[in-house]
């Protein structure tokens, strides 16, 4: 008889806890993310109906992260969190590897209007001038101020690892932009943001494909540092050029970050292969360099460009009907939100993804009005009066 009871009291409290199991998991609540987006301010371009907008692709980050959509982010967030975030005065720092680019300013452009909506005080705001020494200087200068969140750029994956150690342990959320280190902790980040990155490389390499007829020689400008974001764009590019038997890529070098090692690579590229009918590059930069080499060899006709990441000068290039004739743009100002985001959602408690992902876009000379449109997607700014000129306006 007492085993019996024994039985039933077991019995019972499997199934009492079986219904708290339950009554936990129905708690928990999701939202409707374009109505979160509305309340925020922002507009995802998951939600914006454009055919120039790429689909998001089923990339996977460095450790296994599963790529997600920034709206996935959003259905973590609760009604009266932007208001929560209010009330706690917080402080936000923004540690950059540079500022002297277009990508750079949007993407502080993005984070600070989170901050500023949420009401976050921002304390520090660095410059690494793309060297790694002081990159590692300012974050660690930045964290004596004691930042409750931190937007940070990797440029260096061994030196970035201790520190955001270091920033965890000191209870700093630290929200990644455009890569994450192989190795890193999950407890040691909110996430990272950034481009799809395979897609901006492939869609721009296979219009540069369409543009050659199918067929020639191609060369192509890769990244020397071994950043997650930078390879998923050259192995986006080689994968659309292997769609294309005809097509040959007859070198990829990798460039430093400089625009003199950018001209070089290019000017051996044109001299090395008088049949070259394409080149690729993994960002504007080098886009801009191969495009002074093309142009000023005369060779504009039969050498035809693609690139990464939208700036003016670029713009202008393929706009005027220079050498470059396309690229896979970014939105940097929207992943500079996303950024912002994980770190809020993860100062409220909540688990969130370790890589978001914001969809880029073709960016063609197409007709003023595309063009336009896509500036405007892009740059969070009107297109400028110059580009009115280019196209008769």
């Amino acid at each position: 008889m007492k085993k019996v009871l024994v039985r039933v009291m077991v019995l019972t409290l499997v199934i009492m806890a079986l219904h708290a199991v339950s009554a936990a998991q129905a708690s928990v609540s999701f939202s409707d993310p374009a109505a979160m987006a509305q309340e925020f301010g922002i507009t995802p371009l998951e939600l914006v109906d454009d055919p120039a907008i790429f689909k998001l692709t089923d990339s996977i980050g460095p450790n296994g992260e599963k790529g997600v959509g920034i709206t996935e982010l959003l259905k973590l967030f609760q009604p009266g969190d932007k208001e929560k975030i209010q009330t706690m005065n917080l402080t936000g720092a923004i540690c950059m590897h540079t500022s002297a680019s277009d990508f750079a300013t949007q993407q502080i452009e993005g984070i600070r209007s989170v901050y500023d909506a949420f009401g976050i005080r921002l304390v520090a705001q660095t410059d690494g001038e793309f060297k790694v020494e002081k990159t590692v200087s300012d974050f660690e200068s930045t964290l004596a101020l004691k930042p409750d969140i931190m937007v940070h750029y990797v440029l260096d994956v061994n030196a970035s690892l201790p520190l955001l150690q270091k920033a965890a342990e000191q209870g700093c959320i630290v929200a990644l932009m455009d890569s994450i280190p192989e190795g890193i902790s999950p407890d040691h980040f909110a996430g990272a943001a950034m481009a799809d990155n395979y897609a901006n490389g492939y869609y721009g390499a296979k219009y540069l494909a369409e543009a050659m007829g199918g067929k020639g020689q191609v060369a192509m400008i890769s990244f020397i540092q071994d950043l997650f974001h930078t390879n998923q764009r050259s192995i986006g590019a080689r994968d659309a050029f292997a769609e294309y038997p005809n097509i040959e890529i007859v070198e990829e070098q990798k460039h430093d970050g400089t625009t003199e090692n950018n001209a070089a690579i290019a000017d051996s590229f044109v001299i090395k292969y008088p049949d070259l009918k394409g080149i690729w590059t993994v960002w504007d930069m080098p886009g801009m360099a191969a495009a002074g080499i093309v142009e000023n060899a005369g060779k504009q006709d039969q050498i035809k460009i693609a690139s990464v990441d939208l700036a003016k000068d670029i713009g202008m290039n393929i706009a005027s009907g220079g050498s470059v004739i396309c690229l896979g743009a970014q939105h940097p100002f929207d992943q500079g939100v996303a950024e912002a985001l994980l770190a809020i959602a993860k100062k409220l408690g909540y688990d969130t993804p370790k890589y978001v992902m914001v969809p880029g876009e073709l960016i063609t000379k197409g007709t003023y009005e595309s063009f336009s449109a896509g500036w405007e997607r892009v740059d969070h700014h009107p297109l400028p009066d110059e580009f009115k000129e280019v196209y008769g306006k």
